[in-house]
C-alpha cells in the first residue's frame, strides 16, 4: 500500500477513513455513505477520495434537484 504525503502541512501521511457524510441543503439533510476521505495525522486535513467525490456530487446534484422541486 502506498503511503500518501500530505500536501497540505507536507509533514504528516494520509490514512483512508471511510464514514457517513451528511449534507444539508435549504433545511434538509442527506446522508452519504462510505464517503471515502484521507485524513492527514498531523494537521486532520480531510481530502476527499476522487471517485467518491465524483459520486457524491451525482448524489447531491439530484438531492439539490429534489428539495427545489418540492419548494416551487
Amino acid at each position: 500500500m502506498t503511503t500518501l504525503e500530505c500536501s497540505i502541512c507536507n509533514q504528516g501521511t494520509l490514512k483512508k477513513e471511510n464514514k457517513d457524510e451528511v449534507f444539508e441543503y435549504q433545511g434538509e439533510t442527506i446522508t452519504i455513505p462510505d464517503y471515502v476521505v484521507h485524513r492527514c495525522n498531523i494537521c486532520s486535513e480531510a481530502i476527499v477520495d476522487n471517485e467518491t467525490l465524483k459520486t457524491s456530487g451525482h448524489i447531491l446534484k439530484a438531492f439539490k434537484r429534489e428539495v427545489d422541486e418540492r419548494r416551487v
